[in-house]
């Protein structure tokens, strides 16, 4: 199967979820004075949607692994032909909780101990983010993606899933630090030339799989890290150009002297 089925077969399963996801958040709104119905309704969501993204994945490919939204730890990765799916049903599962209307359901595919293809897929505005290795990065049908290219860290738009004390380190440097909420749609802004670097501490791996290859195959650079091959939280500093990522990453060295 060719790897633009693979696509094919992310979009669609994200758009399995997408009605139930735009109903559960005009209802939120009704919730909002009651925190443990709040907390019910939208962990019932989210099981709703990863139940309906992973029947779609697993009837078009049933011989291959699936890896959700609670999993600590990856598969074996070195089983060099082993397909898995990794699921994130909701990126930034609190903004949807309190009515912001920006979350996205990423999924991603690996080969092995590689990624091989990823899809990021904003259910408010039906933008489906997607990429595979070797082959570029695209916006739903239409526009190739590529990062900003900015070099410089005065004036970059900084997206950040960290330490509030980076944040200020960031703006005495002259940048300009963001805290949206969505992790997977900020790589995804990223490698379509809004954003110009993120930074992101203890990130779920499933939260950044798809924007890795979002970056890569739309000319950005990122570093991440794992304590090991096979665990599921790590670090990430994304950029859109090599001195803006060399720049931060100096900044952060010498943060965590």
């Amino acid at each position: 199967m060719s790897g633009s089925a693979y696509l094919h077969i992310m979009k669609k399963a994200a758009e399995k979820a997408t009605p139930n996801l735009i109903r559960d958040f005009g209802e939120l709104e009704r919730l909002q004075n009651s925190r443990k119905s709040l907390d019910n309704f939208v962990e019932l969501s989210r099981k709703k949607a990863q139940e309906r993204i992973v029947k779609e994945l697993t009837g078009a490919r049933p011989d291959f692994l699936v890896v959700c939204d609670a999993a600590d730890h990856l598969v074996n990765p070195n089983e060099p032909e082993q397909f898995t799916w990794l699921v994130k049903s909701i990126s930034g599962v609190t903004n949807f909780a309190r009515g912001i209307p920006y979350f996205a359901t990423a999924i991603a595919l690996m080969q092995g101990p590689d990624l091989i293809a990823g899809i990021t897929f904003d259910h408010l505005k039906s933008d489906c983010f997607k990429a595979e290795h070797g082959s570029g990065a695209f916006i739903s049908n239409r526009n190739r993606l590529r990062v900003s290219g900015n070099e410089a860290i005065t004036g970059a738009i900084v997206a950040l899933h960290t330490s509030p004390s980076i944040s200020t380190m960031l703006i005495e440097m002259g940048a300009q630090p963001r805290t949206t909420g969505s992790l997977a749609l900020d790589l995804a802004y990223l490698a379509s030339g809004k954003y110009d670097c993120i930074i992101a501490h203890a990130a779920s791996f499933l939260d950044i799989a798809s924007g890795i290859v979002l970056i890569r195959e739309s000319g950005g650079l990122l570093n991440y890290s794992r304590n090991n091959a096979g665990e599921a939280v790590c670090d990430i500093v994304a950029a859109a150009a090599p001195v803006l990522m060399r720049s931060v990453s100096e900044a952060l060295s010498a943060a965590h002297a």
